[in-house]
């Protein structure tokens, strides 16, 4: 289950960071960065970072996603 590791305080975070918090490997970030599923900032050019609070909300959303789909499947 996605659950994010509450040892990241700073609202951002780099694409290390991020793909450790979310759990999941850098091409998978990169992966949904290209689906549009999240949307990384550049307060630096040349510096790509991820605002922790658009992390939660996608796992958040991820986490209701399967709950449906897990309920749809019991119930049919």
């Amino acid at each position: 289950s996605l659950t994010p590791q509450s040892n990241v305080e700073s609202p951002l975070l780099t694409t290390e960071e991020a793909h450790e918090y979310l759990k999941i490997c850098r091409t998978s970030l990169h992966n949904l960065v290209k689906q549009e599923l999240l949307t990384p900032v550049n307060p630096v050019p040349g510096r790509t970072m991820y605002l922790k609070s658009d992390l939660d909300e996608f796992i958040t959303y991820e986490g209701r996603k399967t709950s449906v789909s897990a309920y749809n499947k019991a119930i049919t």
